[in-house]
């Protein structure tokens, strides 16, 4: 029997560029009964906390020869809304004991199977919520009606039979609710997925559910309005009539600043439009201290590029700027810094991405760097064919 225990302040975990884990704080406490002949290990008395939220770990592991084989089994034995809560970065912080908190939640899965180099074991979760409601004692917003049913599986490993259904993510920032949906199936062969994005968020009212950081502040208002549907095959055909893809997204009044940005980023503008052949930036307008830009563009075939390896990006983006500081991106960049200490960081080749097909005009009316003024700057970037232009 070998009894562990470890315990790691911060843990970060992300996987296909999606975060699953930031800055959480972890403890596991794990007891295993070994059988050093067959090498099988068995979990008896197993805890993995995340934040406030404690999973139990039951099966066994084994490695016979180069295969690992396994059969673990994994659930929360508490089911209080508020421990969910504890994993959602800047949520659990000084104070989170104290929070307010009432509804239910069920958390389990499965991994079983084989894994080596051309096999992965099943794996499943499964995730429900019910009127969660969550609210810190100092501010004067709670959270209201959360429900979320998650469903994750796959029976045998092969990839394609992986199926995800979001059924159901509600939830009501004070009195504004936001939905979403997703189900997705046969991921390798033939994507098929279903989905819907609609709400209203103000940031204003972000303040009153959760505390900001010390000298952050933040207003705007986002707008969603999303559904979609279809088969990657249909779209590889461009057969648009079989794919529904329509809505907007937009965000409007948009500040934020901070002790790293006190000079704050605006946005009175940013808007997009989605339909199935590509995705249009109709206008945004942005300043971030002395800069300013306003931009429009699109993007097409942007679902077949992210499902499929080769298949051609192509888009075009339109800038115009009275003026970009350059200097306020950049820091330690004084002359007598920069001579006092030399650069020996190596040069790199920036690879262009294949299958990519951009073009941005750009016009600005003055560009500072260092103590040097540019004026009246135009001209167009293409990338193409692995070339910057």
């Amino acid at each position: 029997m070998l009894n562990t225990v470890t315990d790691i302040a911060r843990a970060s975990t992300s996987y296909g560029g999606v975060s699953y884990l930031y800055n959480t704080k972890t403890k596991l406490k794990a007891d295993l009964e070994m059988d050093m002949k067959n090498s099988k290990y068995t979990f008896k008395e197993n805890e993995l906390s995340l934040n406030d939220m404690v999973v139990k770990v039951d099966g066994w592991l084994a490695m016979p020869a180069n295969d690992i084989n396994m059969d673990l089994k994994f659930s929360t034995p508490q089911n209080d809304f508020k421990s969910f809560m504890s994993l959602i970065p800047g949520v659990y912080r000084d104070g989170f004991k104290d929070v307010k908190s009432s509804g239910t939640m069920a958390f389990n899965g499965f991994v079983k199977g084989t894994y080596n180099e051309t096999t992965m074991p099943g794996f499943g979760l499964n995730l429900k919520v019910d009127n969660g409601r969550f609210q810190y004692p100092s501010l004067p917003t709670p959270l209201n009606n959360v429900n979320i049913d998650l469903k994750l599986n796959n029976p045998d490993g092969v990839p394609d039979h992986t199926e995800i259904n979001l059924s159901k993510l509600h939830v009501e920032l004070g009195t504004e609710p936001f939905d979403a949906r997703l189900k997705i199936k046969t991921p390798v062969s033939n994507a098929q997925f279903d989905g819907m994005v609609k709400g209203k968020i103000n940031l204003d009212n972000i303040k009153n559910f959760v505390p900001l950081e010390a000298g952050t502040t933040m207003s705007g208002l986002i707008f969603s309005d999303l559904t979609f549907a279809g088969n990657m095959k249909a779209i590889e055909a461009q057969q648009y009539e079989n794919i529904t893809a329509a809505g907007n997204f937009e965000l409007s009044k948009f500040i934020y600043k901070s002790k790293d940005y006190p000079k704050g980023v605006m946005m009175p503008v940013f808007s997009l439009t989605f339909n199935p052949r590509n995705i249009v930036l109709n206008n945004m307008l942005a300043s971030m201290g002395n800069s300013d830009v306003q931009a429009k563009g699109n993007l097409e075939n942007v679902i077949p590029f992210y499902f499929k390896k080769n298949q051609l990006l192509k888009g075009s983006l339109a800038i115009t700027s009275r003026q970009i500081d350059l200097n306020e991106f950049m820091s330690g960049s004084s002359s007598s810094s920069s001579s006092a200490t030399p650069d020996t960081v190596k040069m790199t080749v920036l690879e262009i991405p294949e299958y990519i097909d951009f073009v941005m005009t750009a016009n600005v009316g003055k560009l500072l760097y260092e103590n040097k003024v540019f004026t009246n700057l135009n001209g167009n970037i293409s990338m193409r064919d692995k070339t910057l232009g």
